[in-house]
């Protein structure tokens, strides 16, 4: 994972597969963080090809964090089968899912 800043803005990256023992450290440089807490997060899954169910649920609870705070997160995704398991799953319903990280800057 990679984390850049842009104003408000906090933009992760991250790359190949997440398995379930990178949802883990997801969820404790995530949701643990203070750092994210009303803050506009864009997740870029440009570059990664696999994500698990954990990692999922992962996502799901730093949304739910961050809408607390008046802070919000999208999602960034170009690959049809990634994109394909957050529609599976109904997450395209929950997250705003963009093709390239300017269109998820233009929406904060």
């Amino acid at each position: 994972m990679k984390l850049d800043s842009h104003s408000d803005i906090r933009i992760l990256k991250f790359q190949g597969a997440i398995l379930r023992k990178d949802s883990e450290v997801m969820d404790q440089d995530l949701i643990q963080s203070n750092a994210f807490y009303g803050k506009k997060v864009i997740l870029d899954f440009t570059k990664v090809h696999h994500i698990c169910s954990s990692a999922l649920g992962v996502l799901v609870t730093l949304k739910r964090k961050l809408k607390s705070q008046d802070g919000d997160v999208c999602i960034v995704i170009s690959d049809e089968d990634i994109r394909q398991v957050f529609e599976i799953t109904m997450l395209d319903k929950v997250f705003q899912i963009f093709e390239s990280v300017p269109d998820a800057q233009a929406k904060f």
